[in-house]
């Protein structure tokens, strides 16, 4: 209800515990919040044209290890081109991410490319990839 602000949570493996013939264990319960909004709506004098930047947390915590947060920014130019960064921790072998993504419209469909890349400790850089069309 305020401008774009989105909020959501969400319980995963919330239910008993499973036994088996001779054994007992819980499933790996796990709770996530997150928020997302458009910060130019908010400051609409820095806005220019159809550009938007949005900010995004994310917060989870699950019951057999420690929590996680994740903070993330895209910065989208005229609605085609984004630039986006991201950091995340307690993590053990990485945190920052950044990345970019084109998309345009054709004829009745939309086409977009995305790449990211984080530095990975032990694995080096990941360079991730991804294409997405829809109508």
């Amino acid at each position: 209800g305020f401008r774009s602000l989105n909020f959501g949570m969400s319980v995963r493996n919330f239910s008993q515990e499973v036994r088996y013939e001779t054994e007992g264990f819980q499933l790996p319960l796990t709770f996530r919040i997150g928020l997302a909004m458009d910060l130019l709506d908010v400051l609409p004098a820095l806005r220019l044209g159809q550009d938007a930047l949005l900010l995004s947390v994310d917060a989870t915590h699950p019951r057999d290890y420690p929590e996680q947060v994740g903070f993330g920014a895209e910065y989208l130019l005229m609605n085609t081109l984004a630039l986006r960064l991201g950091y995340s921790f307690p993590n053990d072998e990485h945190g920052f991410t950044a990345g970019f993504g084109v998309q345009q419209a054709l004829s009745r469909f939309r086409f977009g490319l995305d790449y990211a890349y984080t530095p990975f400790g032990l694995f080096n850089e990941v360079h991730r990839f991804s294409v997405r069309l829809s109508m």
